[in-house]
């Protein structure tokens, strides 16, 4: 069953989903995509102190005073606990945002964790907005928790995990080796993944991870095939859009970031087709943590840790689809099909008593 099936016409109209979706991409994107292609220029050989990146900190900000209203214009007339807390976060967003703050353990958290943490609302809201609720965005929806449900997301955290694995590993590795093999002059990051994107210990890897999930899976995939589906964009408008956006955020890798194509692709059309968007984003965290608390902890650091990950995570789906298989034979065999007899109709010209054939009759339930 494709999202059509799941998401109806969005009741505030296609164009107004269509704008709502513009709108989160910018106040959510804006950093990543803007600060990776910046860093994409530097590998280029662009200068470093491009207006654009004197620019960012100022549009960071302003970003989060458009969320602050955003948000609680969405929250108008509801529960007054709703209202004051949208106030809230939205007041700690520009906080978190705002030029001069002075660094340490408490403003990180609220820089990694409040910001997130309203754009996460605020995509609630929108989604409600067009007729989606947090079951049609993938979180929870009917029959997640039958046996069939679960045996269900072990596969789509397995799939999630692999696709994670051929892109960011395997790919990743496989192209920049090639490169530089080959010797050919095209852009390659040469530092530290960690390095590149601000990572200094296993809290910020934590951290980091949470804003990933936001950005890649709630965002990228859940809100965009959401939002597209109920202003009735077509299927290939939703991939293209998802696979532009992480490719585009991944661009610090240099050309290497073409091998998130399969990650790109993937995610967005199982949740299109399934509607779970859960097991999506934990096999993206397991795959971050596994890889990353392999930069700390030397024992993590073999690759042969993420092959054992998801053997594991393999392990559990194949025992759940064992079970799930043997509950579907236990109720094919409560229920069998009855054969009876069925008069055949006579041939053409023929004479006599009409010859007879056995026909399956519809399944009892009695």
């Amino acid at each position: 069953m494709g999202a059509e099936a799941r998401i109806g016409v969005s009741p505030a109209g296609t164009t107004a989903a269509l704008r709502d979706l513009c709108g989160l991409l910018v106040i959510a994107q804006w950093e990543s995509v803007v600060g990776s292609l910046l860093y994409l220029g530097t590998l280029l050989g662009l200068p470093g102190d491009h207006p654009v990146q004197k620019m960012s900190t100022g549009v960071e900000m302003l970003n989060a005073v458009v969320l602050f209203f955003w948000l609680n214009r969405r929250v108008k007339g509801r529960r007054t606990v709703l209202r004051w807390g949208a106030a809230g976060v939205g007041l700690l967003a520009i906080l978190v945002n705002t030029p001069g703050i002075p660094a340490g353990p408490s403003s990180f958290l609220l820089s990694s964790l409040v910001y997130p943490g309203a754009l996460v609302w605020l995509t609630v809201e929108l989604c409600r907005r067009h007729g989606v609720t947090l079951a049609g965005l993938g979180i929870a929806p009917p029959r997640s928790r039958t046996l069939e449900g679960r045996t269900r997301a072990w596969q789509f955290i397995y799939l999630a995990t692999l696709a994670c694995w051929v892109s960011a590993d395997f790919g990743m590795n496989f192209l920049t080796n090639l490169v530089r093999q080959m010797g050919l002059e095209l852009p390659v990051m040469q530092a530290e993944q960690a390095e590149v994107v601000g990572v200094t210990g296993p809290w910020h890897l934590m951290t980091g991870t949470i804003r990933a999930i936001v950005l890649e899976d709630l965002i990228i995939v859940g809100a965009v095939t959401v939002l597209l589906t109920a202003a009735r964009r077509p299927a290939w408008q939703i991939y293209t859009l998802s696979a532009l956006l992480t490719v585009a955020i991944h661009s610090y890798f240099g050309l290497p970031a073409l091998a998130y194509l399969p990650y790109a692709l993937i995610r967005p059309w199982l949740f299109h087709r399934y509607g779970r968007l859960t097991p999506l984003a934990i096999g993206h965290a397991v795959f971050n943590l596994t890889v990353g608390l392999g930069w700390y902890f030397s024992i993590l650091s073999s690759k042969w840790i993420i092959v054992a990950v998801m053997g594991g995570i393999g392990a559990v789906y194949m025992v759940m689809d064992g079970r799930y298989k043997k509950q579907t034979a236990r109720t094919a065999s409560a229920f069998p099909l009855k054969h009876v007899e069925h008069p055949a109709p006579a041939a053409a010209g023929a004479s006599g008593p009409n010859p007879q054939r056995t026909v399956p009759a519809v399944l009892d339930k009695d």
